[in-house]
């Protein structure tokens, strides 16, 4: 853990140095600089402080009423008008069941009010502020929409967000260009970016490809562990899962030793499928995460290491979580353990819906599923590996996650940068409150204590790099390989997957 830590704490000093010294050099007339608030309100900087705000001393992203701002933000340039729309390329919901976007425009009716409200709000501000429509446009593939205009030159986009992974490609191919280049645009420490996310994705000190509030789907990708409260009751009278967490007892051993008291047969045959009982249903390489453990590490020079297995507790950790995880039919159940495959998923919600779940390890995407259900959940983090640990750990299914990116065929990449960032503002004072408070908490949470851990839940969220370029199927360690096989798994892949970091990272140095 003290690794991981120092580690970050490189990448963070590496990150500020490099935000600092690598703006491009412009005319100063072009430098003119204002503060703009998500409200729309623009004033010259005069560079003297203001002292009559508290707030805004004490906090350089934040207004005098509390709202979050660009202070020394560039003029918006008035040719700029011209365009009259931004256009992002998105995912549609004809083949994006559940990961379709609904943070450009919200048109669907499955969307929530307090959503599409706080979207709408984003967008009339930009437009009646700057003169420029927000434009989402939806595609079934993202990748193969960007790929075509790179072709065909369409000009049917300005930016686009793409699944992470498909960034990544994108990225590697040299389709993408380099945020940090753009820096007298968008402020990567801003509170309105994940640094978080940044840091990890980063390779080489070049990020590009990046989240933030401009997207709420790294949220919707993460997750926790739900728990049947009537379940729970019955089966382990006077156990408080919130008081197990906040007093550290919220182990990896506990979860597994309730999971397997819980597991029975709910059917006459002897097989262990969905139809019957289950402590949990999911599980994988979260419990691996939430060990603060991770795939990868970064040098002092950002580049991609190998960390799982280098190291005697990651080690542990991973051949302990995989000795659980081999054990099938016992505790847990997977949609592999399925016997009927069809509409495996929604079948996933409808087993902890209809109590025939303990747990369910779930990404917030499914929270939103459970209100078809009668089913009373409160929710949890994954457990610590054992009590010795300090904090508590969520991955992020990054693969999942949107990415914006400035495709390197445009023709006006400073215009990109400046409306990016003006929609990660506007994200971070209306949209991500939206989802976070009153869709989440006031909608689909039922306790102040299941607030208090999906607050504990989304200030832990780790990105690896791995889960994102897969590095010669590093992402993959806890499917293709078992506890007894770790070590010669990983000394198996070592050499693949140390010459496909060194592949992408040349690949950032063109």
């Amino acid at each position: 853990m003290k690794k991981l830590l120092s580690i970050v704490l490189c990448i963070l000093m590496v990150m500020t140095t490099l935000l600092v010294s690598c703006g491009r050099e412009e005319p100063e007339e072009s430098k003119q600089e204002s503060s703009v608030s998500a409200d729309g309100e623009s004033s010259e900087v005069t560079g003297e402080p203001d002292e009559s705000s508290e707030a805004s001393q004490e906090n350089p992203y934040m207004d005098e009423e509390g709202k979050y701002v660009k202070k020394n933000m560039l003029d918006f340039n008035d040719d700029w008008r011209d365009y009259g729309e931004f256009r992002v390329l998105v995912y549609n919901k004809n083949k994006q069941d559940t990961y379709f976007s609904e943070e450009i425009e919200a048109p669907y009716d499955t969307t929530d009010a307090k959503l599409k409200d706080s979207v709408d709000t984003r967008n009339k501000w930009i437009e009646e502020t700057y003169g420029i429509k927000i434009k989402a446009v939806a595609v079934d593939d993202v990748t193969e929409a960007f790929n075509k205009e790179l072709q065909a030159e369409l000009n049917s986009f300005d930016v686009a967000m793409p699944f992470m992974s498909a960034c990544a490609t994108l990225a590697k191919d040299g389709k993408l260009l380099d945020l940090r280049e753009f820096s007298d645009y968008i402020d990567l420490d801003a509170p309105w970016w994940d640094q978080n996310a940044t840091n990890s994705l980063s390779i080489n000190d070049r990020v590009f490809f990046t989240t933030g509030d401009i997207s709420i789907m790294q949220r919707i990708v993460s997750g926790g562990i739900a728990f049947n409260r009537d379940l729970m009751e019955a089966s382990f009278a006077g156990v408080d899962m919130y008081e197990l967490v906040d007093t550290g007892k919220w182990t990896l051993d506990k979860m597994y030793s309730m999971c397997k008291e819980f597991t029975r047969q709910g059917d006459d045959n002897e097989k262990m499928d969905e139809n019957d009982i289950w402590g949990c249903m999911g599980g994988g390489i979260g419990y691996y995460f939430a060990a603060g453990e991770t795939l990868t590490s970064k040098d002092n020079m950002d580049i991609p290491k190998m960390y799982i297995g280098t190291n005697d507790r990651s080690f542990t950790v991973a051949q302990k979580v995989l000795e659980l995880l081999d054990e099938k039919g016992t505790w847990y159940v997977t949609v592999n353990e399925f016997t009927d495959q069809t509409n495996k998923w929604a079948k996933t919600v409808e087993i902890f819906g209809t109590d025939k779940a303990l747990f369910m390890t779930f990404a917030f995407s499914a929270i939103k599923k459970f209100r078809a259900y009668p089913v009373k959940f409160g929710i949890v983090p994954y457990p610590k590996f054992n009590e010795d640990q300090d904090d508590y750990f969520i991955n992020c299914a990054a693969n999942y996650a949107y990415g914006i990116c400035i495709p390197s065929f445009s023709p006006d990449p400073e215009f990109c940068a400046y409306m990016i960032e003006l929609l990660a503002i506007g994200g971070k004072n209306h949209i991500t409150n939206a989802y976070y408070t009153s869709i989440l908490k006031s909608k689909d949470l039922a306790t102040d204590d299941d607030e208090r851990m999906l607050d504990l839940i989304f200030s832990n969220i780790v990105y690896d790099v791995a889960t994102v370029y897969g590095f010669s199927g590093l992402n993959q360690v806890f499917e293709k390989t078992t506890h007894s096989n770790l070590k010669s798994y990983l000394d198996e892949i070592t050499p693949s997957v140390v010459s496909a970091i060194d592949g992408i990272v040349e690949a950032y140095q063109d």
